[in-house]
């Protein structure tokens, strides 16, 4: 049994501690997930608490439950879903049915998870190394970015050059995706 199962089979029972433990663990990665249907953050913020206080109120329901992490990634699918269609967003038409395909489901939590452990790494980085990282994947050129910071260009590539190794050995498995997010 893995540490998740053990949080949920305890957040079934009424510990709250562990029900903080599974919201610490999953609320990043739903609101990104959520965004990517609803295009607004504070709905997706919004939504994913939705899903976590009916979690709780629900919790001695999902007996048979035996995925936390897909029960949320599905719930919070589901509750997009709703949003949009009770709003009349005209987004809609944005998600043909080849969304609810597993496959592209399976891929887009799979982004959603890369993108979070990503961003745990880069936030380890040195403040200025942070700071450059987060312009590069804003899609800041090393001029942009030395003109933000204030600081000559080859300092950024200096710095950039740095935090990339550290973050290729942090990454070392993640290393194909990360390099889609920088390139």
């Amino acid at each position: 049994m893995q540490a998740n199962d053990d949080f949920f089979f305890k957040m079934r029972d009424g510990t709250l501690e562990s029900y903080k433990a599974i919201f610490k663990k999953y609320y990043t990665s739903l609101c990104s997930f959520a965004f990517i249907f609803v295009h607004d953050e504070d709905t997706s913020r919004d939504l994913v608490q939705d899903v976590f206080v009916n979690l709780w109120k629900k919790r001695e329901d999902y007996a048979n439950v035996s995925s936390i992490k897909s029960l949320l990634f599905v719930s919070v699918r589901n509750a997009c879903y709703n949003f949009i269609r009770d709003n009349k967003l005209t987004y809609l038409d944005e998600f043909p049915s080849e969304l609810l395909d597993k496959q592209l489901y399976n891929n887009i939590v799979l982004e959603t998870e890369t993108i979070k452990i990503i961003n745990r790494a880069i936030n380890q980085l040195p403040p200025q190394s942070f700071k450059i990282m987060k312009l590069v994947l804003d899609g800041n050129k090393n001029g942009e970015i030395a003109e933000k910071l204030n600081i000559s260009v080859n300092t950024v590539k200096t710095l950039k050059y740095n935090a990339l190794k550290v973050l290729r050995v942090k990454l070392k498995g993640y290393y194909f995706f990360w390099l889609l997010f920088v390139i």
